[in-house]
């Protein structure tokens, strides 16, 4: 079988391995691999046209969803090697390990459904592997912007910033038809544990289940910056009291023109004038249950 080798050198650990190695081993475990050399997202169009059998990504999570949104409907499966600075997606999946390790696993691999979340909003239609947000972790992402260099440590001084007089906003929400409006002080939509650089959200979360798991995170009583903070460093922010989390297949939101964001992607764009707008438009979210064919290393 033919394995396509994508791989996304600005990746915060891609000194860890290298594209002639790569090869090799796959072609140690039976494929016939092939390297399409790309420099911008814009360059996979060309080098994923006639993809077919394995395409196996070599970077962050920026590069798998770059790649996963351009296999949707295609007759190819994906199969990933963290290189990241989060690596959100391959933690939620467990493929952890070296290179070496990972392409080993793949000569028996797992195959393994994948779902994707999809958003049509006033800024056009789009796609999730991870999560779209609004509120609270959008401001973070916003205020942190990934563009400027990704750091763990950075992430939390920002989370840290924007949480210290946070208020909260009314959002207009229906989530599977049911009227959820109220006041919260974040909304999140996963598909996978975490989002951003390592907010893990929702310890539970599974993208192979056909279900988006909808975080909402109410305005607190009790809860003080110390427990959101230890919350996402310890995998518990979902028991918190003022954090209740919904499984959904679709979702509503009203915009009301504050930032919201698609995985890393955020919208408006930092540096663009925010908006300034209420009622321009909804934020609809639904799942796309194994809309790609995953394989995982076996044992």
């Amino acid at each position: 079988m033919q394995a396509t080798l994508i791989y996304n050198g600005n990746s915060g650990g891609a000194s860890k391995a290298s594209v002639d190695n790569m090869q090799e081993l796959l072609g140690e475990q039976g494929y016939s691999p092939v390297y399409k050399a790309t420099s911008s997202e814009e360059d996979l169009d060309d080098a994923l046209a006639d993809v077919r059998g394995l395409v196996v990504a070599a970077g962050g999570d920026g590069t798998t969803r770059a790649v996963a949104t351009r296999l949707l409907g295609r007759d190819a499966a994906l199969a990933l090697i963290p290189l990241g600075t989060a690596n959100n997606i391959a933690r939620t999946l467990g493929v952890e390990g070296s290179p070496e390790t990972i392409i080993k696993g793949l000569s028996s691999p797992l195959q393994r459904p994948f779902d994707i979340g999809r958003v049509r909003s006033p800024f056009g239609e789009s796609y999730f592997l991870e999560a779209l947000g609004c509120g609270l972790f959008a401001d973070v992402l916003y205020d942190y912007n990934p563009e400027q260099g990704k750091s763990v440590l950075r992430a939390f001084d920002t989370v840290k910033e924007v949480l210290f007089d946070y208020d909260p906003r009314h959002w207009t929400v229906k989530i599977d038809g049911e009227d959820m409006s109220g006041s919260y002080i974040g909304l999140e939509i996963l598909n996978t544990k975490a989002t951003g650089p390592r907010l893990e959200l929702s310890p539970d979360a599974s993208p192979s289940d056909g279900l988006l798991d909808v975080v909402c995170v109410c305005p607190p009583e009790n809860v003080t910056l110390l427990h959101y903070l230890g919350g996402i460093i310890s995998g518990t922010f979902d028991k918190l009291d003022n954090v209740d989390i919904v499984q959904a297949r679709e979702l509503e939101v009203s915009w009301n023109g504050s930032p919201f964001h698609v995985d890393a992607e955020l919208l408006p764009k930092p540096g663009e004038e925010r908006p300034e707008l209420s009622g321009t438009g909804s934020i609809c979210v639904d799942v796309l249950p194994g809309a790609i064919e995953l394989w995982l290393p076996g044992g």
